[in-house]
């Protein structure tokens, strides 16, 4: 099911959702490869949300210092929020929030068609969760740079939060295990011929876990475990060895190269490709000419 296009927040009375925030268009994304929909929030001036409940496990990060208050059951409950410190809101629970200072911070909405299982999710009010705020901020640090380390990379941080937030967040401390906990050398054999078939294409982990037939979770930690390196690092090195066999062409363009090789830009190859090979496409391709030059003779001395 796919997420709406606000994070709504539906009031008590009534039927009809509020958007509560809207994802930047930089951010939107991420609900495309993890499940998960970060909003940047700001509020300027004191304020409150009537009492209301949230269709989606909803998290707040908080990046400054205020005063606010809670009302579950009618109990207001007031706490000192510091940069880091959590609220997490369970679907469907009445509860209304109010704040007396500016603030800024996240707000993070988990799918709950992508969460194992049926889950009771459990309410935190200026919570500590260090590990959730750090893959928090990874994943909208990556997603505001346009996923430089590709959509494969942003999906494992979503699907490490996801199951970190199973575990923290919920009556059920446990994750629930796949039964294939290991990647067979047939599924592994499969999934690496998928990669080298399409890397030209868009590759999500979620294709590679139905080859597999395992979680994307599992399967990130099956891959590393048999390969050394994570999927999306192979991925990247995979790209960056076709594009080295298209360089051999002296007629195909870099921004060709790119696009066939699965990049989204020049720029993402070459950022890429420096950071595997320690040099620059256009470097690279300079040292191949040379190699393949004749060496040089040395000149004939006429006799006297």
């Amino acid at each position: 099911m796919p997420l709406p296009s606000t994070i709504d927040w539906v009031r008590t009375g009534s039927r009809k959702p509020d958007a509560l925030a809207a994802p930047s268009p930089l951010l939107s994304s991420a609900g495309l490869y993890t499940g998960i929909r970060l909003a940047s929030t700001e509020a300027p001036a004191p304020g409150e949300l009537p009492e209301g409940r949230c269709h989606a496990p909803l998290v707040f990060v908080c990046l400054s210092r205020h005063l606010s208050e809670a009302c579950r059951a009618g109990r207001w409950t007031e706490r000192r929020f510091e940069p880091g410190d959590i609220t997490v809101t369970p679907p469907g629970m009445p509860v209304a929030y109010r704040w007396s200072e500016p603030n800024r911070g996240i707000l993070v909405e988990l799918d709950p068609d992508l969460l194992p299982g049926r889950l009771d999710v459990r309410p935190a009010f200026a919570g500590k969760d260090p590990l959730l705020v750090q893959m928090v901020l990874a994943l909208r640090d990556e997603l505001q740079a346009g996923n430089p380390a590709g959509p494969m990379y942003s999906e494992m941080l979503g699907a490490a939060l996801k199951a970190h937030f199973v575990r923290k967040h919920t009556v059920n401390d446990t994750v629930p295990s796949d039964s294939r906990s290991d990647l067979e050398r047939s599924r592994l054999r499969a999934v690496l011929e998928y990669i080298d078939a399409h890397l030209h294409d868009p590759i999500s982990l979620t294709d590679l876990g139905r080859i597999a037939e395992m979680g994307v979770f599992q399967l990130a930690h099956a891959f590393k475990r048999r390969m050394g390196i994570p999927p999306h690092q192979y991925l990247l090195r995979k790209r960056v060895e076709r594009a080295i066999q298209f360089m051999r062409d002296a007629n195909a363009s870099i921004v060709d190269i790119a696009f066939r090789c699965g990049f989204s830009s020049q720029s993402h190859l070459v950022t890429v490709f420096r950071r595997v090979t320690g040099t620059t496409p256009a470097a690279y391709r300079a040292q191949m000419r040379r190699r393949a030059e004749p060496p040089a003779t040395a000149p004939r001395l006429e006799q006297p």
